[in-house]
């Protein structure tokens, strides 16, 4: 991954309109390579399924914690750019992975319904932001991104159901005079954005899948709010207590915290692959 870092007007922009695309971020090879990755772990959860998709797998497949469970994607997930490239846009001096997945589209999923990021996660904290890596070119017939513009500092909306018919737009029409951009995103490029900004994607109405893979990065010492993830459930966590457990990798500043695992993170790691 090229080093590369946000300038001034990249930060003000991104402040004022809810994202930025960083072209280029990630050369070929390297595309090539977290690709083979991503789907060797989406046919291991796919294997011996007959069923069609149901549920939230009608708009994608979700896969959690990847940096836990493949040690290719625990390099693109422990990048030190991307957290080097949060902390600029968030101004977090310290940032942490709340969460790291991929995001494919099978062929003919549906489209990803406009939501918010921020009432999915277990802390409230407006400078929290998802890095969105495009491992495919994305087009608005394969589940291209759609962001309505500065709808971020309407601040916290509400959750959506993705899977439901659950319109945000209709109980917030104000969102309708957003301005609206369509991110084509090439193969390698990253897409950075705010947890509060309204966004959707497409349907695949092509033959191939549309792979992505997300992280969602918070600052330091954010406080849990009682939304309670699955693999969160063993320590326990009270509203109020600081979300520093070894699952939510501190990684920046770099350091041994982010580089080296840890005798913690490997049983962390263990009960993720039980």
């Amino acid at each position: 991954m090229k080093r590369w870092l946000p300038s001034l007007a990249e930060i003000e922009s991104y402040r004022r309109e809810g994202v930025l695309t960083v072209r280029g971020l990630l050369d070929s090879a390297e595309v090539n390579r977290y690709r083979r990755a991503v789907d060797a772990q989406v046919d291991k959860y796919l294997s011996g399924r007959s069923s069609e998709p149901s549920g939230y797998e009608r708009i994608f497949i979700q896969l959690h914690l990847m940096w836990q469970r493949d040690e290719t994607l625990r390099e693109l997930s422990l990048n030190p750019t991307l957290a080097r490239i949060a902390s600029a846009l968030g101004e977090m001096s310290r940032v942490r992975i709340f969460l790291d997945q991929i995001i494919y589209k099978q062929p003919g999923a549906e489209p990803t319904r406009a939501h918010q990021d921020a009432p999915y996660l277990s802390f409230n904290d407006s400078r929290s932001l998802n890095c969105w890596v495009a491992l495919d070119d994305t087009t608005r017939q394969n589940g291209a991104l759609e962001y309505l513009i500065g709808s971020h500092h309407g601040g916290l909306l509400r959750l959506v159901h993705l899977d439901r018919q659950d319109e945000l737009l209709r109980d917030f029409p104000a969102l309708r005079q957003s301005p609206v951009r369509l991110i084509d995103a090439q193969a390698g490029d990253v897409v950075f954005h705010n947890c509060h900004i309204v966004h959707r994607a497409y349907a695949n109405s092509t033959d191939l899948p549309r792979r992505a893979y997300s992280i969602q990065f918070m600052p330091d010492g954010a406080l849990y709010n009682g939304w309670l993830h699955p693999f969160m459930e063993r320590y326990g966590p009270t509203a109020g207590q600081a979300l520093d457990y070894e699952c939510f990798p501190l990684v920046h500043p770099s350091g041994a915290t982010a580089e080296v695992e840890t005798q913690q993170e490997r049983a962390c790691r263990a009960n993720a692959d039980e």
